[in-house]
């Protein structure tokens, strides 16, 4: 008998997406005080994506008779996490068992069993998990590492700390050169409308993408970054680029990618945003001179 392969992928992609969602919720939770959030409402919110995301699990393990041999592993993950949601494990960084971070088990578990289910069902796991192609997803590694870019340029003496998001925006750009000739600079494409042209920071036309690059010094940063770039959200794309990278560059700690997805979830929502093109959010550490620092332009970028 054929796997149903179309709707392994369809309940694998909403489990994933489920899993995702639970990862913040449950972050939601426990620093509701901290983000200025209720935390009886975020918790509810949580429980209902919680129920969703076991339940999409559970159909998940039962598409084909095929991957029977998970299905007892899949129910018993899933009492577990009804269980006790918020328990956590420490995880290495990096593959650096010295430096740990916490991280939500259930979330990881179902992960794992998730990837292991989209394997025995024959899922090409890496094109489903990011929506991205092979040389998309290299775009979007050279996006996640201009952070570790700027720092080593700056130990090498060719460069001084970036003070804005210009100098930022010009290191990544000759990065992405590097690896994709065809780049394009700021200014070469514009996605026209009624009242203007809307111009992306750079784009590569072989792979149909684009990046827009900001700067976020804090939470109130932060948010008016990303307002501005839902209203982007809303004016970019066509048949050319229908992928694009948005680049939140901070040297904040307290800024990180489970925060943005927060943000961006909740704004969303409320906005009740369903984008025609596909967008990946990234928030990007590195070094950043403080926004009343004194220091010369970048010497590369002069």
């Amino acid at each position: 008998m054929t796997v149903n392969r179309n709707e392994a992928r369809r309940l694998y992609l909403r489990a994933l997406d489920l899993i995702s969602r639970l990862n913040l919720r449950l972050f939601a939770v426990e620093e509701a005080d901290q983000l200025g959030l209720i935390e009886a409402d975020e918790r509810r919110e949580m429980q209902v994506i919680l129920n969703s995301a076991t339940d999409t699990m559970s159909a998940l393990a039962r598409v084909d008779a095929v991957a029977q041999a998970l299905v007892g592993l899949v129910d018993e993950a899933i009492r577990d996490a009804l269980r006790d949601p918020t328990a956590v494990v420490s995880v290495p960084v990096d593959d650096i068992e010295e430096h740990e971070e916490e991280a939500y088990v259930h979330v990881l578990v179902l992960q794992s069993l998730a990837a292991r289910l989209a394997a025995i069902y024959g899922l090409d796991v890496q094109e489903q998990d990011h929506g991205l192609t092979s040389p998309q997803v290299r775009l979007r590694m050279i996006c996640q590492n201009i952070g570790d870019s700027l720092l080593f340029l700056m130990q090498k003496k060719m460069i001084e700390i970036p003070k804005s998001e210009h100098h930022v925006k010009h290191v990544l750009f000759a990065c992405i050169k590097a690896a994709f000739q065809d780049a394009l600079p700021d200014g070469k494409v514009a996605f026209p409308s009624a009242l203007k042209g809307h111009v992306p920071d750079l784009s590569v036309p072989m792979i149909k993408a684009c990046v827009e690059t900001k700067v976020a010094r804090s939470p109130s940063d932060l948010s008016n970054v990303v307002d501005g770039l839902l209203a982007d959200m809303s004016t970019y794309g066509s048949t050319d680029y229908s992928t694009f990278f948005a680049v939140i560059y901070t040297s904040n700690s307290k800024l990180t990618q489970e925060l943005l997805d927060l943000v961006l979830e909740q704004r969303q929502t409320l906005l009740g945003l369903n984008p025609k093109y596909q967008w990946k959010w990234l928030l990007v550490r590195g070094p950043l001179a403080p926004a009343s620092s004194r220091n010369g332009t970048a010497k590369a970028l002069a």
